[in-house]
């Protein structure tokens, strides 16, 4: 290639080059194209009847409301937030949840509370195998559905809830079977001074 072919070569390629302001200018308009995108797909999507209908199934989410006193803001998460199928109220004092429960009852809501008697295993998962045999499977470690009131240990109360939801109870091993929960989707902190003894935990 003579010198003048690569000198014009040079130009074309420097002529074809996006600038800087250009690149700029095409990456916004595809953010923007690619954000209408989604405001459409989500447009047809109604997430709050999702999420209320997965409350009545094993999908639900679950709260643990760790220190609770006297539990103001898990009435609040029963109340407003779609989805919600467990809601637990914890805290050390007794007298912390004897205050929960009459703030329950106060709100209307006893008719949410949990059955305390009620075993936490409610559903069997049944499956088909190989040879075609349905055989009933150990069922998941779920709480049961309400709102629950209990006094406890914050700490002892997550270390024990450590199933991922993920994992089939025909999975789970001898400890997990016999002594742990599922996790929990959400956990409350909010203690009088540092968090930092419950943040491994939680």
């Amino acid at each position: 290639m003579s010198q003048e072919q690569r000198s014009a070569a040079a130009v074309v390629d420097a002529s074809s080059k996006e600038s800087k302001l250009e690149r700029k200018a095409r990456m916004a308009q595809f953010e923007k194209d690619l954000d209408a995108e989604v405001e459409v797909a989500k447009a047809s999507v109604n997430f709050t009847k999702l999420a209320q209908e997965s409350a009545t199934t094993n999908d639900g989410m679950s709260i643990f409301e760790a220190l609770a006193a006297s539990g103001l803001r898990s009435l609040r998460y029963w109340k407003e937030v779609p989805g919600l199928r467990t809601m637990v109220v914890n805290d050390l004092d007794p007298g912390a949840i004897d205050l929960a429960r009459e703030n329950v009852i106060r709100n209307g809501l006893e008719g949410a509370l949990a059955n305390e008697g009620e075993e936490h295993n409610k559903d069997d998962t049944a499956t088909t195998t190989e040879e075609g045999n349905t055989e009933s499977l150990k069922k998941y470690n779920l709480r049961p559905p309400g709102i629950k009131l209990q006094v406890g240990d914050a700490t002892h109360e997550m270390y024990m809830s450590r199933i991922p939801p993920t994992l089939h109870p025909s999975q789970y091993n001898t400890t997990q079977s016999k002594y742990q929960m599922t996790q929990y989707d959400v956990i409350d902190l909010d203690p009088y001074g540092s968090a930092a003894p419950f943040l491994d935990g939680a």
